[in-house]
């Protein structure tokens, strides 16, 4: 009787990995809101997140720029301004937003807005031709939305009181989708409609564990265990989930240099 075997892996072929060869790879750019006029509350911890940005993407890499308490128009002109840099040299890019926000928009910290198609546009292949077919990484710490995913395990009332002296929630930001357009990635915080949680002390749990787990494998397969770590968690007695969105046409792996 005729039996099957497994056929054995082949050999991952590079043709479907995003080339990294580039020393630095590109640019990481942070924009680091805290200090907020205008009613906002300021996001204390978020130092914290931009400490270890720099630290990480340095070791990976790449040229870290953090941009601290930008006004919505500072931000726009920076973005703008990075997008007219010629990338030829460059792998790739990668922008973090660590701020308020509410539905369609992220904050400055004059608490004007700056849409979400306002920091990806400027980076399409027809505006940044030397970005074309090369991975833009764009990660959003802030809420979708005021609601609070609910966890299942009792919490008592001294539990719960810790817990909110040490958590906060971002204000919330779109349910944008992703550009239409090849080898985009946004990995937002959370699902829409709901907040995301940043520890006043040690900073907000997805992008220290995105930091965490960022070179054990391609983009995606960190993503979703970044996902199922925070799934985990539990904060204020609610949970968070978060959610990428992305156009890549290839894996991604970032490695320490």
């Amino acid at each position: 009787q005729r039996t099957h075997e497994p056929r054995p892996t082949p050999p991952p072929n590079e043709s479907d990995y995003y080339t990294l060869t580039h020393n630095p790879r590109g640019w990481c750019v942070v924009f680091n809101n805290e200090i907020f006029t205008g009613g906002l509350n300021n996001r204390k911890g978020t130092q914290e997140d931009a400490d270890t940005l720099k630290e990480v993407f340095t070791r990976l890499g790449f040229q870290v720029k953090i941009h601290n308490n930008c006004t919505a128009e500072q931000m726009k002109k920076k973005i703008n301004d990075l997008g007219k840099n010629n990338f030829k040299s460059d792998d790739a890019l990668v922008v973090f937003v660590l701020s308020h926000g509410e539905k369609g928009c992220v904050f400055g910290t004059d608490w004007e807005k700056v849409l979400l198609k306002e920091l990806t546009d400027p980076f399409t292949s027809g505006r940044a031709p030397t970005l074309t077919g090369k991975p833009k990484l764009f990660f959003i710490q802030a809420c979708q939305g005021d609601g609070y995913q609910k966890g299942y395990r009792p919490c008592s009332r001294e539990d719960e009181n810790r817990k909110k002296e040490a958590w906060q929630a971002d204000a919330s930001i779109p349910d944008e989708t992703v550009p239409e357009l090849a080898d985009f990635l946004i990995g937002m915080s959370t699902v829409e409609e709901c907040k995301s949680f940043r520890n006043k002390r040690t900073g907000s749990i997805y992008i220290q564990e995105l930091c965490k787990h960022q070179v054990m494998d391609d983009i995606l397969t960190v993503l979703t265990r970044v996902n199922r770590e925070i799934s985990k968690g539990e904060f204020l007695s609610y949970k968070q989930m978060p959610e990428p969105k992305y156009t890549l046409t290839k894996k991604l792996v970032l490695k320490y240099i």
